[in-house]
């Protein structure tokens, strides 16, 4: 599927008509108190559903259509031959060497002054530890032109391909070693599929070396479109007829893809571009070329506005946060969605009753940046933004594990979670307070937690007050059974609870409160799926795993 029905005719033709194949995307978002409305054509579908979009200049206030050097950064050697540099330009000449080809390369492996052809393992011949120029210079801009809330809307782990498979002078792909200093033509697999082959192709030969994501070699979402996809698109070598010499992506200026090309005999790197007419070509990476940003739209964003056209682009803006959002901005009843400032997730969020209820299930400290739920705990601390808690809470997670009955071995001292794909987390006591309710003697109400500033974990329930839970089901009855309009609004799912570290009770859905039922457990709101039913008047030991729900009142 694609990101939305209304980007469902963005696959556009070899003419890449904007008007009969609509593909344009205006991007609103605000840095350092300035708007930007960047101007993006989409140009291909990831393997996840969403769509990858290469930038096409700023929104000049009635056009998006901008197929003039505005459609790319200023023209400059960004791939030069200074020293850190990209795509093999450090070393050149009989030092030469495909280590250095690369949006990340290896310039730190040693080499010597003979010229030494020495065959080198791939392992060891691609480590990417340098960032080059052109990657620098992307990522600067990209910060300072897209906001962090934009994260949310990116995958994240797209992938871009850095291809350096090789092919020697046969045209046989060498997949074992390299040479270290060759004295022919070392050919690329970009080389190959797309002049020799004419056969391009959206995969990565070798993508745990060469498969480019934030995780892996990139800082933010951003990086540059390979030679397959702008043929794919409509670019191609004038002398192959199989592909159009001109294509949407023509900018009227040069500018660099992601692919390298070919090695020369004296060691010079050459890497593929695409001229101002849309024919693809190659170049030495000391040439003084542009870039132009490629960033991947997720599966589910939805444009707010617009058909697609250069005129009438598809509008996308990022969420509002968490963070940010009054109460007094959701009318009763809605549901909006919401992005957390911390990890740029997105929560659904609903005004029940006069409070913002989270109809999502929490899951910071799972995979974040914007990223969907993670199936396993990240490496980074769970934090929290909760004013009662300082922001650089940084105790280690650990996975839910054994805790086998209430005693002295269960555990009420560390924070412990577990991340789902389909649930969210489930958290210990100890995690969902931020790392402030621990030992198994303490009867006081939870001050501090792991919601996001201006959210909290909610109190009760109780027979007595209305506490947060009480105002959500509508009575001040902690037993009750029968589904009110609040709980039901409330999006309850049957996830189960983590105990002994086990995966239990997967018809029902347990989430936190704050306050104690006695020093050992804690008030919790169940939800049965074989009836229908909640259950308010019941608790958990606190080294068990439990979903958690903020709600904000202001």
């Amino acid at each position: 599927g694609i990101i939305d029905s209304s980007f469902t005719n963005s696959s556009a033709g070899s003419s890449g008509d904007g008007t009969l194949y609509p593909n344009y995307v205006k991007l609103t978002t605000t840095v350092s108190g300035t708007t930007y409305n960047t101007c993006w054509r989409i140009f291909r579908t990831t393997a996840s559903g969403g769509v990858k979009m290469i930038y096409n200049g700023l929104w000049t206030g009635s056009t998006c259509a901008n197929a003039t050097t505005n459609a790319q950064l200023s023209s400059t050697a960004y791939y030069n031959r200074g020293n850190p540099s990209t795509f093999g330009s450090d070393y050149y000449g009989t030092k030469g060497f495909i280590a250095y080809a690369g949006y990340n390369y290896n310039r730190n492996y040693a080499y010597n002054n003979t010229g030494n052809t020495t065959a080198i393992s791939n392992d060891t011949l691609f480590t990417n530890g340098t960032a080059s120029n052109i990657r620098t210079t992307v990522e600067n801009w990209y910060t300072s032109t897209i906001d962090a809330a934009t994260n949310s809307l990116l995958e994240s782990n797209a992938g871009y391909c850095n291809d350096r498979s090789t092919y020697n002078t046969s045209n046989t792909e060498t997949t074992t070693t390299i040479p270290y200093a060759p004295s022919t033509q070392t050919n690329f697999g970009a080389l190959d599929r797309n002049y020799v082959k004419t056969s391009p192709s959206l995969a990565c030969p070798y993508p745990s070396r060469d498969l480019l994501t934030t995780s892996k070699g990139l800082g933010y979402p951003v990086a540059l479109i390979t030679i397959d996809e702008a043929v794919l698109a409509g670019n191609g070598y004038s002398n192959k007829e199989a592909y159009a010499a001109t294509s949407y992506l023509t900018s009227g200026s040069y500018f660099w893809s992601l692919s390298p090309y070919f090695r020369s005999s004296n060691g010079n790197v050459n890497v593929v571009y695409v001229r101002s007419n849309g024919v693809a070509d190659f170049t030495y990476v000391g040439d003084a070329l542009s870039v132009r940003p490629v960033i991947s739209l997720k599966f589910g964003t939805t444009p707010e506005s617009g058909s697609g056209t250069a005129t009438d682009p598809w509008v996308v803006t990022p969420p509002p946060t968490m963070q940010s959002i009054a109460v007094s901005d959701v009318a009763e009843g809605e549901e909006v969605s919401l992005a957390d400032e911390r990890d740029y997730q997105i929560y659904t969020v609903k005004k029940i009753n006069g409070y913002l209820w989270m109809t999502r299930n929490l899951a910071i400290g799972c995979n974040g940046s914007g990223s969907s739920y993670g199936d396993s705990v990240s490496s980074k601390p769970l934090t929290s933004s909760n004013s009662n808690v300082s922001s650089d809470w940084s105790t280690p997670i650990a996975l839910l594990s054994a805790a086998s009955s209430n005693t002295q071995t269960a555990d009420y001292t560390n924070p412990r979670m577990q991340c789902s794909s389909t649930y969210g987390a489930w958290y210990n006591y100890v995690a969902a307070t931020a790392g402030t309710i621990t030992g198994s003697a303490d009867y006081t109400t939870a001050t501090k937690d792991i919601c996001p500033a201006g959210w909290h974990l909610p109190t009760g329930p109780n027979t007595t007050s209305g506490t947060d839970i009480n105002k959500l089901v509508g009575n001040n009855t902690s037993g009750w059974q029968s589904a009110t309009t609040g709980l039901t609004a409330f999006g309850a799912v049957a996830g189960g609870d983590y105990d002994s570290g086990l995966h239990n009770a997967t018809w029902r859905g347990y989430w936190w409160s704050a306050t104690a039922n006695d020093t050992t457990i804690r008030y919790g709101l169940y939800y049965d799926s074989s009836n229908g039913q909640f259950y308010g008047n019941g608790g958990d030991y606190r080294y068990v795993g439990y979903f958690v729900r903020c709600v904000r009142m202001s």
